[in-house]
């Protein structure tokens, strides 16, 4: 009777490392799941994201290109600047050619937007060739006499 009761016991203790492997193998598989989900949500928001930027990088593109190609000085109209990314594009488009003179215009014209240019003027400096020489030049234009 020993015999088949110690049998027993060991089946019975297989039986319970069984449901217990069972039981961590389905909380794993849970688990995995999840973590499937959660990365298919950050890929598709990593996705619109990306999307978002590359629409923001073309209009950007289309904006410099316009200003940057042949016939874009010659315009006698200065195109309307709505908000701080058009802005800036002017702005480094004015440091890109080192038109100081223009530049000077641009900004006096714009007295309202002051803070916005305070914000948006380093970024635009940045890309300038020369930046010390292009603000001399900008702010003589205050010093110069009106015969020059």
């Amino acid at each position: 009777m020993e015999l088949s009761d110690h049998f027993l016991s060991l089946e019975q203790d297989l039986i319970k490392k069984s449901d217990a492997l069972k039981a961590k193998f389905q909380a794993l598989n849970n688990e995995t799941q999840q973590s499937l989900q959660a990365l298919d949500t950050r890929e598709s928001s990593i996705s619109k994201s990306m999307s978002i930027v590359l629409e923001s990088l073309e209009k950007t593109t289309k904006r410099s290109v316009s200003l940057a190609a042949p016939g874009a000085e010659s315009q006698t109209e200065e195109p309307e600047v709505d908000d701080s990314e058009g802005l800036l594009m002017k702005l480094k488009s004015f440091c890109h050619k080192m038109a100081a003179k223009e530049f000077w215009v641009f900004v006096t014209a714009r007295k309202k937007e002051l803070e916005l240019f305070r914000s948006e003027l380093p970024k635009a400096l940045a890309d300038c060739v020369d930046p010390p020489r292009f603000v001399l030049e900008a702010i003589s234009e205050v010093f110069s006499s009106p015969e020059q």
